[in-house]
């Protein structure tokens, strides 16, 4: 269940890491410590957790993983 690299900011630490997530399961791990949810990450919990059953579609996930990430102010973006 891999996806192409989505690089985000790690906010843990003294010093800003920059992190990439290549899975669904990475995805959801990584979410969980988001202090910011809002309805991007619901809809993106909602989504990694079908993906991670098979119901729902790896760039599907990927996608709502990203929304989450722009909205939680993480993404990198190119």
């Amino acid at each position: 269940m891999t996806f192409a690299p989505v690089r985000i900011r790690d906010r843990g630490g003294p010093r800003q890491l920059v992190r990439e997530v290549r899975n669904v399961k990475a995805a959801s791990d990584t979410m969980l410590a988001w202090p910011g949810r809002g309805s991007a990450w619901r809809t993106a919990a909602e989504v990694l957790s079908e993906a991670l059953y098979g119901r729902a579609g790896v760039e599907e996930a990927r996608a709502a993983f990203v929304a989450a990430a722009r909205e939680a102010g993480v993404l990198m973006e190119d």
